[in-house]
């Protein structure tokens, strides 16, 4: 298992500065994030400040432009992230003062399109409870899941249904903090999939901390090829990324473009205050 880092190659958008601009500075929560490699857009969800509205604002960007388009809704949970299949784009609310197996789904104008409920294959063990993930693999085909339990599903547009297919499970994070990170707590973010390659967001804190400002970034060999994928997969390699300069650097979300450029989301809290922002990065 190769110990790497994420490197920050530019600053792509300071997403809360673009929001104050549009009198949408109370969404300050970085959520859910994906690349639309179609429309060659960012899209990324930020819920408001203000929890008791149950408000998030999905947010466009162009990707090689400054143009920007954005949205609220509700009860989006915590809207934990986002996926796109070049036509429609795909949030999940995570858990949310109760468990919920829907999926989101909004046009290209933001509008919203139709919900879509994860349908469980019940031989392959217990049903997901809660969506935390969502990814795009291609033809149809997704990845949701929450914690190490990830279902290959099949969209039917006409049932309003991701039909679980195939199933993979990922080792215990555990694994992930021996002998680098033991006595940080650890919490699961965005995850994005290339070439049977899933990769996934780890943030760690101290109990004794407030903020996070430790990160990874971990690349799962999925068994099989796409999309049928079954068994456990295997760790590949981690990428830390960790900032002491700063109050909050937590990543988010994370998504490649068609073209393989890599990018995150971050909740950013700096000496000048709030700037969650989209990067650029690499991995080595």
């Amino acid at each position: 298992m190769k110990i790497g880092t994420v490197t920050i190659k530019k600053l792509v958008c300071d997403v809360t500065s673009a929001l104050r601009v549009k009198g949408l500075a109370e969404y300050s929560a970085m959520s859910g994030y994906t690349v639309n490699s179609a429309y060659k857009e960012h899209f990324a969800a930020l819920r408001s400040s203000d929890t008791a509205s149950e408000s998030t604002c999905l947010f466009r960007k162009e990707l090689n432009g400054s143009k920007i388009k954005c949205s609220t809704k509700s009860k989006l949970g915590h809207a934990n992230d986002c996926a796109s299949d070049g036509e429609h784009y795909y949030v999940v609310k995570g858990k949310s003062g109760s468990d919920t197996v829907e999926i989101e789904c909004f046009n290209y104008d933001l509008t919203h399109y139709k919900t879509y409920l994860y349908k469980a294959n019940h031989a392959l063990g217990e049903p997901l409870k809660n969506l935390t993930n969502i990814e795009s693999i291609g033809n149809g085909w997704f990845i949701v899941g929450a914690g190490t339990i990830y279902a290959v599903c099949y969209k039917f547009s006409a049932s309003n249904e991701f039909t679980e297919v195939y199933r993979v499970k990922l080792p215990n994070t555990s694994g992930l903090k021996e002998g680098r990170r033991e006595d940080y707590d650890i919490s699961g973010q965005g995850i994005c999939y290339r070439n049977n390659a899933l990769y996934k967001i780890y943030t760690y804190k101290k109990p004794t901390e407030a903020h996070t400002k430790c990160n990874d970034i971990v690349k799962y060999n999925f068994p099989g090829n796409s999309p049928s994928f079954s068994g456990t997969a295997s760790v590949d390699s981690i990428y830390a990324y960790d900032r002491s300069d700063i109050q909050t650097f937590e990543m988010e979300g994370i998504s490649f473009s068609e073209s393989g450029n890599l990018f995150v989301s971050a909740n950013v809290v700096s000496l000048e205050g709030e700037a969650d922002s989209i990067y650029q990065i690499s991995l080595s």
